[in-house]
C-alpha cells in the first residue's frame, strides 16, 4: 500500500517516552504539562547503524545545516519544547505524542516523534518562512492514511476567502500532497510513490509559482507551474496537523524537520537523502 505525509504541530504535556531498545513508552511529565499522553506508537524506521558500517560516516545535520536552513527541529527532544537547531523557532508538543520513536537516519541516534491523528501537534510561531521561494523538508513513516487530509507540515489556514499558506500532508488513501495558495487559488504537486509503514525522505520545493515534490532523493512527478504568488501570514507554523488545535493530524513518525528561503536543487536534495541512509548519492 502507498502512502503520503503531514506536518506536525508541538504542544505542552505529559507525555510518553520510549527507549531507543525498549519499545515499550513510559510516562513521564513535562514542564507546564495539561494532558497526559497515552499513545504508545511503534515505528518501522530503525535509527542507530541499522546495521551499516558506520566507520567514516556523514553527519546529516551538518549536511543540512550546510545548506543554510531557516528553521530545522530534529525531533529527538527530552521534554514539551522542540529544540530548532537555527536557535530561532522553538516549538511546544501539545497533545497525545511518543518521543524517543527510533529515529529514521542511519548511523544517528538522534530520536523521532510519533503522532497518534488526532489533537496533536508541534507548533512554532508565525515568524517561520511563508513566501517563495521556499522548500519543506521531512522524514515520515506514516502508519494510517484514509480520505482525510493527514498534515506533515502546515503553515496555512481558510477564510470565507478560501485557503492560503502552504502545506504538505497525505490524503484520499494513497496520495501526498505538497499545495501553496493565496485565497482560494492553489498550485500544487502530488504523488502517490511513496511507502506506508517505512521512511520516507519528502522534499516540497516552490520557486517563483512552480511547485515540485522530490520522495527518497528523486523528483516523483514533472514540476507543476501556477499563478499563485504566496504572501507572508500570522498563521503558526505546524508539524502533524492543519490547526493549531491538531486538527486533521498525522498517524504515524515524524523526524528531522527543516524549512529553508530557497528551493534546493535537485543535487542538494539527493545529496540529504544519501545521508541520511548513508549512501552514495
Amino acid at each position: 500500500m502507498r502512502c503520503s505525509i503531514i506536518l506536525l504541530s508541538m504542544a505542552t504535556g505529559c507525555h510518553l517516552v520510549a527507549g531507543l531498545d525498549d519499545p515499550s513508552p513510559v510516562e513521564t511529565s513535562a514542564a507546564s504539562s495539561s494532558t497526559n499522553s497515552t499513545s504508545t506508537g511503534g515505528t518501522s524506521g530503525t535509527g542507530g547503524s541499522g546495521g551499516a558500517d558506520c566507520s567514516g560516516s556523514v553527519e546529516y545535520r551538518e549536511i543540512v545545516l550546510a545548506d543554510m536552513p531557516v528553521g530545522y527541529w530534529r525531533l529527538g527532544d527530552q521534554g514539551a519544547v522542540a529544540k530548532d537547531e537555527i536557535r530561532t523557532h522553538g516549538g511546544a508538543y501539545q497533545g497525545q505524542y511518543t518521543l524517543n520513536r527510533p529515529g529514521a537516519l542511519v548511523c544517528d541516534r538522534d530520536t523521532a516523534v510519533r503522532f497518534p491523528g488526532a489533537n496533536t501537534l508541534i507548533l512554532m510561531d508565525a515568524n517561520v518562512h511563508d513566501e517563495a521561494p521556499l522548500s519543506l523538508e521531512a522524514w515520515m513513516a506514516p502508519t494510517g492514511v484514509d480520505l482525510e487530509k493527514r498534515y506533515v507540515i502546515s503553515k496555512a489556514f481558510s477564510d470565507t476567502g478560501g485557503a492560503t499558506g502552504y502545506a504538505l500532508y497525505v490524503h484520499n488513501f494513497s496520495i501526498l500532497t505538497f499545495v501553496a495558495a493565496l485565497n482560494g487559488a492553489d498550485v500544487h504537486a502530488s504523488t502517490t510513490r511513496f511507502d506506508i509503514d517505512t521512511w520516507n525522505h519528502v522534499v516540497a520545493t516552490l520557486e517563483g509559482s512552480t511547485a515540485c515534490l522530490y520522495v527518497n532523493g528523486e523528483l516523483v512527478e514533472p514540476c507543476t507551474r501556477g499563478s499563485v504568488t504566496l504572501t507572508s501570514t500570522n498563521e503558526p507554523f505546524k508539524i502533524g496537523a492543519y490547526t493549531d488545535e491538531g486538527a486533521d493530524g498525522f498517524i504515524g513518525t515524524i523526524d528531522e524537520v527543516a524549512i529553508y528561503d530557497v528551493a534546493l536543487s535537485a543535487a542538494q536534495i539527493r545529496e540529504h537523502y544519501a545521508a541520511g541512509l548513508q549512501i552514495e548519492p
